[in-house]
């Protein structure tokens, strides 16, 4: 017998912080400040001219003569310091803008979400080395992942998911150890999970899901204590589940599903104190359910069906109790 616990759980939520840069001009700026400031405008009247459509005409501003720089649509600029008057972050998500990318300017945040842009991930973008936050989810990019984006050491953030990126997860992202966010998910990637990736031990947020990578979850994915979101749904993955994964404490959500992995569920997974979501259905999972998952207390939804699994513990039987009381569905499938 396996067990289902069906919610309405996956939600888009954006991984890409607000501009934090004030958009208001800059006054008496000096003349090494108006030069570097006059080299912003013109890149960002370069990045303007690739952009081939605007239904919502959000960049009429961008390069009207009576409208500082610094208050055009979606551009910010930094009010003090080196960075005085300088471009900081541009924020152009959910325009619908149509065209292509390229960035000379370095920039702190790039959010150019939900929007229609083509093409490859500029190769100029790594020429960034400030930049903290690149979010280019739900677009229509192609080709590979450029494995240069592992120089910009202070990248805390890249979200990619919802394109059509193909190849692996580049090596070089190993080395990005000041990242908290990495989602890829929902392109075509093909690949193994790198096991270089559990030295990204800043990493909360792991988004694989829906792809077509392949092999097994490397063990090393337990050094990475400080994760919250492990999604790697939706590939080719096989072997077994990680023990290794018992570990991880700070571990909220765990999906797994619609893989290929095998054996049995890991006892060590009721050390999951943290967990509020597992999800392991649509696997090849066998033996009995173990007693431990009784032990998450905090856990509001569950799945495991699909897997050819047998019992029902009792102490498990209580939570199911607790989570319908909650109005979960609960559905049995007989084997």
């Amino acid at each position: 017998m396996s067990i289902i616990i069906v919610i309405g759980f996956f939600v888009f939520v954006s991984l890409c912080p607000p501009c934090s840069a004030s958009p208001a001009h800059v006054a008496a700026l000096s003349t090494a400040e108006i030069a570097t400031s006059a080299t912003d405008h013109q890149a960002l009247m370069s990045f303007r001219s690739l952009i081939k459509g605007d239904p919502l005409e959000a960049l009429n501003s961008w390069g009207n003569q009576s409208i500082p720089m610094c208050r055009w649509h979606g551009v910010a600029c930094g009010m003090r310091g080196h960075r005085r008057g300088r471009v900081l972050a541009l924020d152009l998500s959910g325009l619908n803008l149509l065209g292509s990318i390229s960035s000379s300017i370095d920039l702190e945040n790039l959010n150019l979400s939900s929007n229609s842009i083509g093409g490859n991930i500029p190769p100029e973008l790594t020429a960034c080395v400030q930049l903290q936050f690149v979010c280019l989810s739900h677009n229509n990019l192609q080709g590979v992942i450029p494995s240069a984006l592992g120089v910009l050491s202070n990248l805390r953030g890249i979200d990619l998911r919802y394109n059509m990126l193909k190849g692996s997860v580049p090596l070089e992202l190993a080395s990005l150890h000041n990242l908290e966010v990495l989602a890829l998910g929902y392109n075509n990637l093909t690949g193994n999970i790198p096991v270089e990736i559990g030295n990204m031990e800043g990493l909360i947020r792991l988004h694989l899901e829906s792809n077509m990578i392949v092999g097994e979850i490397p063990k090393q994915i337990a050094n990475l204590t400080n994760l919250t979101h492990l999604y790697l749904y939706l590939n080719g993955l096989t072997g077994l589940v990680p023990a290794s994964l018992g570990g991880l404490q700070k571990l909220q959500i765990l999906s797994l599903s619609d893989n290929q992995l095998s054996g049995p569920i890991p006892p060590s997974l009721g050390n999951l104190s943290s967990l509020v979501f597992l999800n392991l259905r649509a696997n090849g999972l066998t033996g009995t359910i173990p007693e431990s998952l009784g032990n998450l207390n905090l856990l509001n939804a569950l799945s495991l069906t699909s897997n050819s699994l047998t019992g029902i513990p009792k102490c498990l039987c209580a939570m199911l109790q607790r989570l319908n009381l909650f109005n979960w569905v609960l559905t049995f499938f007989p084997e």
